[in-house]
Order: C-alpha cells, then sequence, then structure tokens
C-alpha cells in the first residue's frame, strides 16, 4: 500500500506542475482506464488522446513564414514610377503568404479561412490575387489538398486568381488528384519561382488600374521631359542618344565588359541576369519601358556586374561615354541636369526598396 501510495503521489501529483494542462489530462485520463476497464485498453486511449493532442497543436502552428500584399513583397520587376505609384496605393488587393512546414488538415484550413477572411473584409479593396509560395513545403495530405480545392472555388466564386509557385512534384501530384486543377481553370497559375508569381500578380494589378498596363512604348520625348524640366535642354541632349534595336534574347550588356554606356528603354523589356558556370543565367531584375539601365557602373567606370538580356523585342537609346564627355565639354549645364536626373532616379529606387523591406518586419 505503501508503494503504491508512493507511486501514485509521484505520477500524479507532483507531475501536476510538470506537466502541461492537456499531457496532465491524457494521464489522468490513462490512469482511469486502465483502473476500471484494463491495461491494453489504458494504453490505447492514452495514445488516441496523444495523436489528438498533437494534431490540435500543430494545427495551431502558422505555416505562413510570411504574410503581405504587393504594397510591401514586389517582384525583381523595376518599374517606372507611375507603376510604382500605382503598387503604392492599390497594392494591398493582393494577398502575398509564403508557405513553410508540412501542411494537413488544420493548417491548410486556417490559411482558407485566412484568405477567406481577407476576401470578405469590406474596409479593404477588392481581392485580386492570392500568391501561395511553396519553396519552403515539404510535404501536403490529401486532406490539405481539398482545402485548397475550397480555395479554388472561392477564387471562381470571388473573381480574383491563384498563383502557386515552387510546387514539389509530389505536391503539384497531390493537387491533381484533388482535382484543383481540374477543367480549363483561368483562376490558377503554376510559375517555378515566387519572383515570377509576385511579377504576374502585379500585372493584374496594374491592369486594373492603367489604361496601358503593360506600358508597352515610353516614348525617348517623353523620358526626357521628365529628366529635363526645360524642353529646350531635353532636346538638345536627345541628339546625343543613338537608337538601336535588338532581337529578343539578344544581349544588350555582357557581364564582365567595360561599361561604356547606358540605356534608355523605350519599348520591350530586358532582363538583368548573373551569368553563372554553365552558361546559366539568374534573373535578378527586370526592367520595362522608362527605365534607364547599365547606370550604375557607367558613372562607377566599373566592369558590368551583370548581364542585360532582351526578354521581347526591344527599342532603345543609347548614351556613350564619349558623347557624355561631349556634353560635359560643350553644355556643362545639360550635363549637370542629366547628372540631378540619374541621382534622383537611384534615390528613388532606392527609397522605394527601403520601404518595401521596411514594410516586411512591420
Amino acid at each position: 500500500l505503501y508503494i503504491a501510495i508512493s507511486l501514485l503521489m509521484e505520477w500524479l501529483y507532483d507531475t501536476r506542475i510538470k506537466l502541461s494542462r492537456g499531457d496532465y489530462f491524457i494521464l489522468l485520463l490513462v490512469f482511469g482506464c486502465v483502473s476500471f476497464v484494463g491495461l491494453i485498453e489504458g494504453v490505447a486511449v492514452g495514445l488516441i488522446a496523444g495523436i489528438a493532442l498533437f494534431a490540435f497543436d500543430y494545427g495551431r502552428i502558422s505555416i505562413a513564414r510570411r504574410v503581405g500584399s504587393s504594397a510591401d513583397i514586389r517582384s525583381n520587376v523595376v518599374y517606372s514610377e507611375a507603376k510604382r505609384s500605382v503598387l503604392r496605393e492599390h497594392g494591398n488587393e493582393s494577398h502575398i503568404v509564403e508557405l513553410q512546414g508540412f501542411i494537413f488538415f488544420g493548417t491548410a484550413n486556417r490559411l482558407l479561412s485566412q484568405v477567406r477572411s481577407r476576401m470578405l473584409d469590406s474596409g479593404k479593396s477588392p481581392l485580386r490575387c492570392v500568391v501561395l509560395d511553396f519553396k519552403h513545403v515539404f510535404g501536403l495530405d490529401s486532406s490539405a489538398a481539398l482545402s485548397f480545392l475550397k480555395l479554388r472555388q472561392y477564387a471562381e466564386s470571388s473573381d480574383f486568381v491563384i498563383a502557386l509557385s515552387d510546387l514539389l512534384p509530389q505536391i503539384d501530384h497531390s493537387l491533381k488528384v484533388a482535382g484543383t486543377y481540374e477543367g480549363s481553370l483561368p483562376s490558377i497559375r503554376k510559375f517555378e519561382d515566387l519572383d515570377r508569381a509576385l511579377e504576374y500578380c502585379e500585372k493584374i494589378i496594374l491592369s486594373a488600374h492603367l489604361l496601358q498596363a503593360d506600358e508597352e512604348i515610353c516614348p525617348i520625348a517623353e523620358q526626357l521631359r521628365r529628366a529635363f524640366p526645360d524642353g529646350r535642354q531635353a532636346a538638345a541632349f536627345e541628339k546625343h542618344l543613338r537608337y538601336v534595336t535588338l532581337s529578343k534574347g539578344d544581349c544588350l550588356i555582357r557581364q564582365g565588359d567595360d561599361s561604356d554606356d547606358l540605356f534608355f528603354i523605350e519599348r520591350g523589356r530586358v532582363a538583368v541576369a548573373l551569368e553563372k558556370a554553365g552558361a546559366t543565367f539568374l534573373r535578378i531584375n527586370s526592367m520595362g519601358p522608362g527605365t534607364v539601365v547599365g547606370e550604375t557602373a557607367f558613372f562607377l567606370g566599373l566592369p558590368r556586374s551583370a548581364s542585360v538580356i532582351a526578354e521581347t523585342e526591344i527599342a532603345a537609346y543609347r548614351l556613350t561615354r564619349q558623347c557624355l564627355d561631349a556634353i560635359v565639354a560643350d553644355d556643362p549645364a545639360l550635363a549637370i541636369a542629366f547628372n540631378g536626373f540619374i541621382v534622383r532616379m537611384l534615390a528613388e529606387r532606392l527609397i522605394d526598396a527601403n520601404r518595401v523591406r521596411s514594410a516586411r518586419y512591420l
């Protein structure tokens, strides 16, 4: 009797301050089942209760590494000031979630609830795009895949699109088996990485708020008007530029070359990419009409740190170092105005990048 009471004191009374409420409840449940039903039954009840408690606790863990919108999470695309303003103002029309861990019914249902709450939030602008990044997700069970099917149904009924990125083959297969991709599915798109998915989401927002969302062309005259408030200076500067065109895939700037020129992009889009071993490229930026390419190395006099490759057919205007030297010698005021434009442009990019970076930690 003494030994029995000692064991009960140690296992049931002393452990109450060592265990969580859930674990202590399971301990009492097992003790009751063993005492009044049987040992095997008590072990089975304890095992089932432990699994249920684990599933409940794991379901409370957030599978989101980061949550935001296009106002604070951006792609590597460099936009004109007009587009950046639209994204700053209307970027909250997207919902971006970087997922992590293993996704099962509990965590997937929480994600579904979060998206539904954002979708029904009347205090915010209508939801246009949901981006889900699976780069840090290593598994998905069948019950969770059904939750993504429900998410697709939300998208179809509320007229928003879903962009999925970095899907592992087994996760992609689970979603297919669940029927997520059945039909034409204009509401779901898959992308190889988060950067491409973010770019797609940004295009949707821009197309809703700009008459010409893609800005297929930004005439050099318009670019120079923004650079030089004095129209005479703009006309004088344009005389020093040379018009160039490139086909898709052509190299505008080659990594490692001397930086003897910079370019004003008038039409098309270029990718700024790091050239890696094996002739592969890693895209770090994408730039379109109304942007300037190659200015940093040009002014620092350093070799090109990356290549610039035409993603589409390109029309641009080239300024060589020789022409800039001629401007400095013949018209110092024009050279000062141009340098001021470059400084303002770089400062705006830095401010916008810092604002986005700061927003990620708020």
